[in-house]
């Protein structure tokens, strides 16, 4: 409501946070749900928005942490939507819990820096190329061996063959041309 009391908690609100509705039910939602560290100026920007009708996450999805019943604090996409009822400004919050993503994002940043580690004592580089997008991809160790600037783009494949001898060059060209007609992958020492 216009005070930031809890005046509507629906069933996928108590699975996330872990509070049933008659539980928050006119509570300050900032004191159960916002962090210690934020939740003094989580409810000033709150006030500032019922007075003004003007707020920093107003129609759009923004990232921030929160809690939950157990003291547990994690991520949260929140989407907030101002109304009016009784000539008073109310907003509609909709929270998406963003745990299992961020789990998913730390798990294949390690993966990725493990796969840098391993390629980089092996000596091994590895690139992707779209053909539909031309969009080019390269591992760090594929600057390293080439010594190529990694702060630059990958260079397009018709500028990958000026790397490469010129026999080394035809052979690319040909397992290349290969691929594309059967679509299978290819290695080349």
């Amino acid at each position: 409501d216009n005070q930031g009391r809890v005046v509507y908690w629906n069933p996928a609100a108590e699975r996330t946070f872990g509070y049933r509705a008659e539980e928050v039910a006119w509570k300050d939602v900032h004191s159960i749900l916002a962090p210690t560290d934020n939740r003094e100026s989580a409810a000033k920007r709150y006030a500032h928005f019922a007075a003004s009708g003007e707020g920093a996450v107003l129609g759009k999805a923004v990232r921030l942490r929160a809690l939950r019943s157990n003291g547990e604090e994690f991520p949260v996409d929140l989407s907030v939507s101002a109304m009016q009822l009784g000539g008073k400004r109310h907003a509609l919050g909709i929270v998406r819990d963003m745990s299992e993503q961020e789990r998913a994002m730390r798990a294949l940043e390690e993966r990725q820096t493990q796969l840098e580690k391993a390629q980089k004592l092996a000596h091994i580089g590895n690139w992707t190329f779209d053909a539909q997008t031309g969009e080019s991809t390269w591992s760090a160790e594929m600057f390293r061996i080439f010594g190529q600037d990694a702060a630059l783009p990958p260079p397009l494949p018709s500028e990958f063959d000026r790397l490469l001898t010129a026999e080394s060059a035809a052979r690319l060209t040909d397992a290349s041309n290969r691929c594309r007609e059967s679509g299978e992958p290819f290695e080349l020492d």
